[in-house]
């Protein structure tokens, strides 16, 4: 489930950068996001299960969900991200069938490929819709950290207080993308199931990547490369948008 002192180190990245409170036992090492969403298919989704996304939604998380053969409901999107009241409209339909999603997997910070960020009252609005129709919610946050201007959103995760969201994260963006190390917080009980899973996938993620990233973590160098990746991401998106300006595009914050 990851090497102890990496997994002690991610205790306090969570609660220091990401607002979110989590034991050792809540969270387990994976070899990149990517393979947490391909052990949430594996564990999560039985045949044509309804699942949730926004519309669109990332590409690679319907490739790893494709392999139990669900059933997708796709809800649109404004710019406060998923519209709720279409998420209410397709929950009370599936009530009226018998039926509730197995889970509903968002990416509520810079949504990729809209670019959205889900608005706090959203965000709170959500989690009250996962308890009263039950059901769990995936965060992915991989770009949370990289937001151009100051944000005071909060993760998923942080605001969840009936243990209903797995909190999905790497550091291939904020740090190395080769180095494939991401991480999973949930329950406890969930997180066992995850561990199981990922036993026969790979054993366990290169141990030497995650001395590479808790070097990272106790020397301050992603913090301190953060603001680098974000101006050089920043100049890029600067650039571009100078180029499409003259179509009369509109252009996010993000």
């Amino acid at each position: 489930s990851g090497v102890p002192e990496l997994k002690a180190e991610l205790v306090k990245y969570c609660r220091d950068r990401l607002d979110i409170k989590a034991s050792e036992d809540e969270i387990i090492v994976v070899t990149g996001s990517q393979q947490a969403l391909d052990i949430s298919a594996r564990i999560l989704i039985n045949q044509r299960d309804y699942i949730i996304t926004e519309l669109p939604t990332y590409i690679a998380a319907i490739q790893a969900f494709n392999l139990m053969r669900p059933n997708y409901l796709g809800i649109p999107m404004d710019d406060d991200g998923m519209k709720l009241e279409c998420l209410e409209k397709s929950l009370k339909e599936l009530r009226e069938r018998g039926l509730k999603p197995k889970f509903l997997y968002t990416i509520p910070t810079c949504q990729n490929p809209a670019g959205l960020s889900m608005s706090m009252e959203r965000r709170r609005h959500l989690l009250e819709i996962a308890s009263k129709y039950d059901f769990i919610i995936i965060e992915d946050d991989p770009y949370s950290r990289l937001i151009f201007k100051q944000s005071e959103l909060k993760r998923l995760k942080s605001l969840d207080e009936e243990g209903r969201v797995i909190y999905v994260s790497t550091f291939s963006k904020i740090y190395a993308p080769g180095v494939r190390i991401g991480w999973i917080v949930a329950d406890k009980s969930i997180v066992n199931f995850y561990e199981l899973a990922k036993q026969f996938i790979d054993l366990c993620s290169s141990s030497i990547n995650q001395y590479i990233v808790l070097h990272a973590l106790q020397s301050n160098l992603i913090d301190k490369r953060i603001p680098l990746i974000v101006q050089k991401y920043k100049r890029k998106c600067e650039l571009l948008n100078g180029v499409i300006r003259l179509a009369a595009c509109s252009f996010l914050d993000g």
